[in-house]
């Protein structure tokens, strides 16, 4: 499936130096996993009211794209697409569930090849329905009595996902609920003034400096991959888990309005490819050339609009909770800070503000002791420093 007709010399030279199987990581692909379960832990949203509660919804995607040759010029596409979607529930519910998708399948214009199995153009689709899942067999994982799980798969001609693959998303499920980080308690920066008392710094830049760009969030993928019910939607707060397996949005798109959906499911790596390194990156570059700034910058973010501008970025997960995330040590000593999170260029001046800043110690707000200091950045030129008193 074509994300971008016909790359222009910019656009090719971007993916093959930060995109591409030539860049320093594997940005051609995009993956993301998902798992929700009704169990105490989650009960606020996911409705579980005692042990017979146990409905549970994964949903994992590997999408990988390239370049495709057209009659002007090369193209960018999904070449491989790989969508996995697997429900437990009570088996009255599968077995309607099981009936609807079908239902589903042949109004949607799929065409069934084998036992499970339907294809339409490029894509395949196969579902199977367990009264004991493997994986669960496998973790020694046992639903309550009457439970049933339906896994489907869509997959784009020759796609092959390996194991270890296809695997992720248990290996997920075994690590439990995520715990969610409990807030410190930063010292806010309304301006660069406060940051004075924290040279050099380093930068952990959160998703500030990426939605300036115009990326959408990431719980932007949520709404895509219909991960949870947001329960008012004109402020976009509160949710549900969608858990019940007959109502399931995700499979009613991808069955009946499938060219839309997967087009959908294109959409976050074709607004990444196509933003532009924004004035907060510039100035910190410039901070890093005046020494301001020491280390490398590290982000979790996955758009490459980091590594970008700064060699040698580093990407991490930086959730504590994440079995597989660390946040690179900071630099300690006297003169060592480390700026936190979010980024962004506010006014003419093209002041920097950093959403959080911690350092060695704590961190004094602006007072007639420590009179603030002014950080602006132009549009050109280096950065510089001026003290101002506050009142």
């Amino acid at each position: 499936m074509t994300v971008i007709d016909q790359l222009d010399e910019d656009q090719l030279r971007k993916w093959h130096d930060f995109y591409g199987v030539t860049a320093d990581r594997p940005r051609f692909e995009e993956e993301g996993v998902w798992r929700r379960t009704q169990q105490e832990e989650t009960a606020a949203n996911s409705g579980w009211t005692g042990e017979g509660d146990a409905r549970r919804r994964i949903v994992h995607y590997r999408h990988q794209y390239g370049l495709v040759d057209t009659t002007a010029a090369p193209a960018l596409a999904m070449t491989q697409m790989y969508l996995y979607h697997s429900v437990a529930a009570p088996r009255t519910e599968i077995e309607e569930a099981w009936e609807q998708n079908h239902a589903m399948l042949a109004e949607g214009g799929w065409k069934q090849v084998g036992a499970g199995r339907f294809e339409l153009g490029d894509l395949r689709v196969h579902m199977v329905r367990f009264e004991e899942h493997p994986e669960d067999l496998r973790a020694r994982r046992r639903l309550p009595a009457g439970y049933e799980v339906i896994d489907t798969s869509f997959t784009s001609l020759n796609t092959f996902p390996p194991g270890a693959v296809r695997r992720r998303p248990w290996e997920v499920l075994t690590h439990g609920v995520r715990v969610k980080d409990t807030p410190g308690q930063p010292i806010h920066a309304d301006d660069l003034a406060q940051l004075t008392d924290f040279l050099p710094f380093q930068v952990e830049a959160g998703c500030g400096v990426s939605y300036e760009a115009g990326i959408p969030p990431l719980h932007h993928l949520h709404e895509i991959y219909d991960v949870n019910e947001i329960e008012d939607e004109l402020l976009g707060k509160g949710f549900t888990f969608v858990l019940a397996p007959g109502r399931d949005p995700l499979l009613t798109e991808m069955f009946l309005q499938t060219e839309d959906k997967v087009t959908e499911l294109s959409e976050m790596y074709r607004t990444r490819f196509d933003a532009e390194v924004t004035p907060a990156l510039h100035t910190l570059k410039r901070m890093e050339r005046a020494g301001h700034m020491v280390g490398p910058f590290i982000t979790d973010n996955f758009d490459g609009l980091g590594a970008r501008r700064f060699r040698g970025a580093v990407h991490a997960p930086l959730r504590p909770a994440d079995p597989a995330g660390h946040l690179p040590p900071r630099r300690q000593g006297p003169g060592r800070h480390h700026v936190q999170r979010d980024a962004a260029v506010t006014g003419s001046g093209h002041q920097l503000q950093c959403g959080r800043v911690r350092g060695n110690g704590a961190a004094p707000a602006s007072s007639p002791s420590h009179p603030a200091r002014a950080v602006t950045a132009p549009a050109d030129g280096p950065v510089t420093f001026s003290r101002r008193h506050s009142s």
